[in-house]
């Protein structure tokens, strides 16, 4: 759920700012920060407008305890629910090499995550626990939804186990011992409705890659990144998801834990 994040063609031209939508943007993330399980930084006046404007907007942040936390963002004219299942339905949401499933419940889930990097740099990888907050949806009306993660400390060995039984998928333990573990990961993905229709979409993620690879230089890389991968999302959201999911499709469960409608 790392490395990996939004907007397409047919949003708004970036060339015209809206100074009222950035102030409704402002209203929305403060509200949001005030019940987030990973608050998101404060942006700037023009980086709201650029965001109102419908530009990705993507930050590194230096947080108290000196973790980077790289952060993006971005306007989809889709509903949360879209954007959600853009991200998150299995037909699209792997953005690692290796991801298997530790465990699966109705709001929480363990996986086993695994990068490929280009030598001469040792694969990474590492095991985290991923879940919902429908609290969160019932407390904000249904209008946000967050999916926090955070590193599992006894994962790898859980992890390495498995793959001795052949119980991990594709996972061999020869590959996890020629990979490195990273120290740090966590982070959250956000889906939130904005008044009048459409919604905005964040991803925020604090990582060390380990090995020497000095922590700012990732968290630099990984904004560099940031834009495409919202892109990505968002136009799956507008372009693909109201005729993929649809009465043909597994009915999957949102943010809130509850089923999703098919759309028509």
């Amino acid at each position: 759920m790392v490395f990996a994040l939004l907007l397409a063609a047919s949003l708004p031209s970036a060339a015209a700012h809206h100074p009222a939508d950035a102030a409704v943007l402002a209203s929305v993330l403060a509200e949001f920060n005030q019940r987030a399980h990973t608050p998101l930084p404060t942006l700037t006046g023009p980086q709201l407008l650029d965001l109102a404007a419908g530009d990705v907007v993507s930050v590194v942040h230096r947080r108290a305890d000196g973790q980077y936390l790289v952060v993006g963002l971005g306007r989809s004219d889709a509903p949360k629910e879209a954007v959600w299942l853009a991200k998150m339905d299995p037909h699209y949401r792997s953005d690692v090499a290796v991801e298997e499933a530790l465990r699966i419940d109705r709001h929480a889930e363990t996986w086993y995550h695994r990068i490929d990097l280009p030598a001469p740099f040792p694969d990474r990888h590492w095991v985290i626990d991923v879940w919902d907050r429908p609290e969160l949806a019932a407390q904000t009306r249904g209008t946000m939804w967050e999916r926090p993660w955070q590193l599992r400390p006894d994962g790898l060995a859980e992890a390495r186990a498995r793959a001795a039984d052949g119980r991990l998928g594709s996972v061999s333990p020869a590959s996890m011992d020629a990979a490195v573990a990273t120290p740090v990961n966590e982070g959250a993905l956000a889906f939130l409705d904005l008044p009048g229709g459409g919604s905005l979409f964040s991803y925020a993620v604090v990582t060390a890659t380990g090995g020497g690879i000095p922590d700012r230089l990732v968290a630099e890389f990984m904004r560099a990144k940031m834009a495409g991968k919202i892109e990505a999302v968002v136009e799956r959201s507008q372009e693909e998801v109201p005729h993929h999911y649809t009465a043909a499709h597994p009915t999957l469960r949102g943010g809130d834990g509850q089923r999703l409608a098919h759309f028509p």
